[in-house]
């Protein structure tokens, strides 16, 4: 739930004065942080990739990676951005779909 946006309030996960809904918001400002201690703490951030698997793990269904996909979107374009850094997210959605021609090489949730 807490990969999917769907979360509760005994799911969350709090960081000082910071609550998190979600993975998403955590890893982003996770980066936020870090870019902050080397000084470049206003760098712009776009999200160059983000899906869900369809296979390769119990977790990696369609209805998950629709659920997923979906809640990313609205969450994006809520602009309520992440607790440290209000604002929109810039994100774009790898995969929306199979590719039959892409290896699965790297493993069966690729």
């Amino acid at each position: 739930a807490y990969c999917l946006f769907t979360a509760q309030q005994g799911q969350w996960v709090q960081d000082g004065p910071y609550t998190y809904k979600n993975i998403f918001d955590a890893s982003l400002d996770a980066l936020y942080v870090a870019l902050g201690r080397i000084g470049r703490g206003s760098l712009p951030v776009v999200v160059g990739e983000c899906g869900w698997p369809t296979q390769g793990h119990p977790a990696a269904t369609v209805a998950n990676a629709q659920t997923f996909n979906q809640n990313l979107i609205k969450h994006c374009k809520s602009g309520s951005g992440t607790p440290r850094r209000p604002g929109q997210i810039g994100c774009y959605v790898f995969e929306m779909y199979d590719e039959n021609q892409k290896s699965t090489a790297p493993g069966p949730f690729e």
